[in-house]
This record gives C-alpha cells, sequence and structure tokens, in this order.
C-alpha cells in the first residue's frame, strides 16, 4: 500500500475507522496477524451429512453482515439431517436463518431467542404465519432456569453476542440443553472483528474443544458439535 493511499485513509476515516468499515482490509489483516488463530480440526460437510441431500434457500443474503450463502446452505443441509423436532437459535436478528431452518426441517419446532422485540421481521411479515417458529424477546441466560427444566433440542444453532463471556455462557447453556446425538452449530469461527475483540468465537471454542469433539466446517464460517451421549 503506497503512502499516498495511507494519508488518504488516515484524512477520511482514520485507519481504525477504515478497517471497522472494510470487511474484506479486516479479514486480510487478521489472517496475517492471527493467522494461528482457527484451531479446531476441519471435518467435510460431506461427512456429517447424507449424499446427495439438497435444501431449500428462498431468502438470499441481502447485506454484508447476512449469514453468507456457503454458510447457511452447509446449515440447512446439517440441521435437515437430524430430522430434528426441536430446534433452538440464540440470536433471532432478522431471522432468515430462522426462517430458513423452518423451510428445510418442516416437522421441526423452532424457538429462536433475541434481546431486540423487532428481531424476525423476515418470518413475522408471512401470512399466514409459520405456527412451527416460536420468537421470545428475552436474554437466553436470563431464561436457562426453565430452560433446563424443559425438553432437550436437537439442533441448536448460536449466533448471538460474540463477546468472550458471552459465548462461553450461551455455549456452556446449549451443551446443558441439548439432546443425546443431537448437534450445537456456531457461526462466526473466522478472523472477522478479530482486530476490535468483539468476535471472540474461535477462542472460546478452542478452550471448549479442550474437553469435548468440536470441529470447523471446511469451507464455511461454521464449527459442529455432536453429542455421543
Amino acid at each position: 500500500m503506497t503512502n499516498s493511499i495511507l494519508q488518504r485513509l488516515r484524512l477520511n476515516l482514520g485507519i481504525k475507522g477504515f478497517l471497522a468499515r472494510n470487511f474484506i482490509v479486516q479479514g486480510l489483516v487478521a489472517n496475517v496477524i492471527a493467522r494461528n488463530r482457527l484451531k479446531l480440526p476441519k471435518v467435510e460437510l460431506t461427512e456429517i451429512t447424507e449424499p446427495g441431500g439438497t435444501v431449500s434457500i428462498r431468502i438470499l443474503p441481502l447485506n454484508p453482515w447476512d449469514t453468507p450463502y456457503d454458510d447457511i446452505v452447509a446449515l440447512c443441509a446439517i440441521a435437515k439431517n437430524l430430522k430434528p423436532r426441536r430446534i433452538l437459535e440464540i440470536g433471532t436478528a432478522r431471522g432468515r436463518t430462522t426462517l430458513l431452518l423452518s423451510d428445510n426441517c418442516p416437522d421441526a419446532e423452532v424457538i429462536t431467542y433475541d434481546i431486540d422485540p423487532g428481531a424476525g421481521s423476515y418470518f413475522k411479515s408471512l401470512n399466514p404465519p409459520l405456527p412451527k417458529i416460536r420468537a421470545i424477546t428475552c436474554d437466553f441466560q436470563n431464561d436457562a432456569s426453565r430452560l433446563r427444566e424443559g425438553e432437550k433440542f436437537d439442533f441448536i444453532f448460536i449466533d448471538a453476542n460474540h463477546v468472550e463471556s458471552a459465548v462461553k455462557a450461551d455455549s456452556e447453556l446449549a451443551f446443558d440443553l441439548l439432546a443425546p446425538g443431537g448437534v450445537i452449530a456456531w457461526h462466526d469461527y473466522c478472523n472477522s472483528d478479530y482486530l476490535f475483540g468483539y468476535n471472540r468465537v474461535p477462542e472460546v471454542l478452542s478452550i471448549l474443544a479442550l474437553k469435548r469433539p468440536i470441529h470447523g466446517v471446511s469451507g464455511t464460517n461454521l464449527a459442529v458439535f455432536r453429542s455421543t451421549e
């Protein structure tokens, strides 16, 4: 990068501001200075799904912060392969993933948590509504006691607050709520937001993997754990 380009960046945004606004450059920088960050062993999607399976994707990614296409396809394929009866999602946001999980697992009840009352716009706008999606406006941790007393979940997707304490707390609670043979999937197992301390999914999963078999899914930003109990 030339000095003139650097100077323009400093004038317009500042280096930190430029990186915060440029996901691609931020990822490239993180890959250089944190190349050993992604420590989990890799698993191929074909190793954890049935061959020849298909998924239904009715809504493509619309924004840079939407779950990427390859990630959502892999996530739906993993969930569909389980034939789950109960799905738990931690972090609803606009509800695109919620809707697609419901599409691909039509027999499953999908319970999704978010602290934002406006979350879930993708599925809340449907007419008629999808009866098997239940959105709960609540901090996931605040509902821990009730959840532990209820029925377990076959598939759990964690994509909420990515700071270290939240990832650890959400993951530990998810382990408690997982049914035998069930799967937990995490999003953003990648180098994004490393520079600003927000995304600590890789660091937390590296520690949790010392006691449990957690794998990164090749070609995606997903990590998965399957219960053998």
